[in-house]
């Protein structure tokens, strides 16, 4: 990585996608100052201000949390779709799995089915957008949060 471009990612996993949001990002009650907001939802404008950081290169973390693929993939497509394809440089599914159980998952959910939703995930994805990417995308593979115990330390 050269001194002048940086690798940003962005914290979307817990947010649905919206393509008929007109925001780019719209914060539910309760999540201003907060952090990193729980109840935010993501429309296809978000996607605008990628493009005004020169030099800039992407980890484009694509929603998992929620469990829902379709509005998963618009993401991702209207994500190639928007951005320059030589500024994302992998997308990221989901983040910190780990911390699913007994939230947005089952709480016996552990590394083997988050390895089959993965890839899932993936190849659906992929059949979306690699007709207007040049080839398939890059992903990233799991980030886990620093609560990992259990059989998520065994990989």
């Amino acid at each position: 990585m050269s001194p002048t471009q940086c690798y940003l990612v962005e914290q979307v996993d817990r947010a649905p996608y919206y393509p008929n949001q007109t925001q780019p990002v719209v914060l539910g009650p309760g999540s201003k100052g907060v952090g990193i907001p729980k109840n935010m939802s993501i429309g296809p404008s978000y996607f605008d201000s990628f493009n005004n950081i020169p030099r800039a290169a992407y980890v484009v973390m694509v929603p998992f949390a929620l469990q829902m693929r379709d509005q998963s993939t618009e993401y991702a497509r209207e994500a190639y779709s928007t951005i320059s394809q030589q500024k994302i440089k992998q997308l990221e599914i989901g983040n910190e799995p780990n911390a699913y159980p007994n939230i947005h998952r089952p709480a016996d959910y552990d590394v083997s089915d988050y390895v089959q939703q993965f890839i899932s995930y993936a190849n659906t994805i992929t059949d979306a957008i690699k007709q207007q990417s040049n080839g398939a995308p890059k992903f990233e593979a799991i980030t886990i949060a620093s609560l990992a115990s259990g059989n998520w330390l065994d990989m």
